[in-house]
């Protein structure tokens, strides 16, 4: 079996590969050639080059793709590439290809300087043997349109319609993402593919909040969702906004569907409690779920731009079967003078693999809760500790 980077030319090889292993239909092209002609005219921008395959007998025979993205971590942003069109067909499954390309692939985020990575997984414990762990975690309201008609009616609401408009939106996102973790710092690719979906073709509304000064401070993008177990229900695919006042602004928007939508559906980081601002809970949905999975790609860089509470000092000891240059124990002083981070000899006060590291790290999971995790050793120093791993929001929107 043959790991390497796939060629352009084999894009179409590639498509029938995920198609067979996905089960979706494609519109089968006249030769490779042509179907590359016609991808490079539709995806001027398309990286053909970021795909890893697996070949037997010359057929490809697994893929996965790349993706690469920048995402916010502790109020920075930086690199991290996701995974996407993992795929095997049938008959060559449970054979290691995967395992083999994620092996070449893992070394070549950490060669690139990457520090995480990011996927979405059709089984949690599958990518957890490569690192990764439970990411983004989201609360999702769901509730009688006529709600929050009681909220008061401040600001006002344009559809965003002109470039100002979405220069405006962009603006929302990048601030309402800066204190949450591993949201993707969009660029101007995945702005246009958001600004592709239209009212007309896709039922698509984007609506802006702006304060009594004109100033725009939150956004909603809604869709058209068909009827549920009896509901009408109007989604929120993104909800964002940067003051109490434009959240309670938007929330105030929603009650005006109430004729069109018997209920109104957004999702936000855990942890944000609404309950008590709805006039009736009866009805009100929320579910809590992850959405993804995370790691940390170079343990080392995490460990020097996280942000700690206060001052003081840890060692961690971190396993990382895939990336050796991650292994072993990190002493690490933080305060008002920075943060310094060496590997040691000392013993560790914490120790455990690399998935765990990085829900602790990103704030996924936070020291309280460690201890009901035997995968996690706690040796002492548990003052200082909680200083690092504490819980933060991690939040993403964009699906790879």
């Amino acid at each position: 079996m043959e790991i390497r980077k796939s060629k352009a030319i084999e894009a179409y090889e590639r498509e029938l590969v995920c198609s067979i292993a996905f089960e979706y239909s494609i519109t089968p092209a006249e030769s490779p050639e042509a179907y590359l002609e016609k991808l490079l005219k539709e995806q001027p921008d398309i990286r053909l080059e970021d795909h890893y395959v697996a070949v037997e007998d010359g057929r490809i025979i697994a893929n996965l793709q790349l993706p690469r993205y920048e995402a916010s971590f502790d109020g920075g942003i930086y690199g991290m590439w996701g995974i996407g069109a993992v795929a095997t067909l049938p008959q060559y499954r449970k054979g290691g290809s995967i395992r083999k390309i994620f092996e070449v692939a893992l070394k070549e985020m950490y060669d690139e300087g990457q520090l995480f990575s990011y996927l979405y997984p059709f089984r949690s414990d599958f990518y957890r043997k490569f690192g990764y762990e439970l990411g983004a975690y989201l609360s999702t309201y769901t509730y009688q349109s006529a709600n929050c008609r009681a909220l008061p009616q401040t600001g006002s609401v344009r559809q965003a319609q002109t470039d100002a408009d979405w220069e405006n939106i962009k603006c929302i996102y990048n601030e309402y993402i800066c204190d949450k973790n591993m949201a993707v710092s969009r660029n101007e690719a995945n702005w246009a593919g958001k600004r592709k979906q239209t009212p007309e073709k896709d039922r698509t509304y984007a609506y802006i909040w702006h304060n009594d000064a004109g100033k725009a401070q939150g956004y909603m993008v809604t869709r058209h969702s068909p009827w549920e177990n009896g509901k009408r229900i109007l989604t929120a695919a993104e909800f964002c906004f940067t003051t109490a006042e434009s959240f309670h602004g938007l929330l105030a928007f929603s009650g005006v569907f109430s004729s069109d939508y018997t209920h109104f559906r957004f999702t936000v980081p855990a942890g944000l409690n609404i309950r008590h601002l709805l006039t009736e809970n009866t009805s009100t949905e929320v579910t809590t779920s992850t959405y993804g999975m995370s790691r940390v790609v170079n343990v080392q860089k995490v460990l020097e731009v996280a942000k700690y509470k206060g001052d003081g000092s840890f060692t961690v000891a971190v396993k990382d079967a895939h990336i050796a240059q991650n292994n072993g124990t990190y002493n690490v002083t933080f305060g008002k003078n920075g943060t310094s981070v060496t590997k040691t000899d000392a013993p560790a006060d914490l120790e455990c693999e690399i998935n765990m590291f990085t829900a602790l790290i990103t704030g996924a999971l936070n020291f309280e809760d460690a201890r009901f995790y035997p995968q996690i050793k706690v040796h002492g120093n548990c003052e200082n500790l909680s200083k690092a791993f504490y819980s933060k929001h991690n939040f993403i929107a964009d699906y790879f």
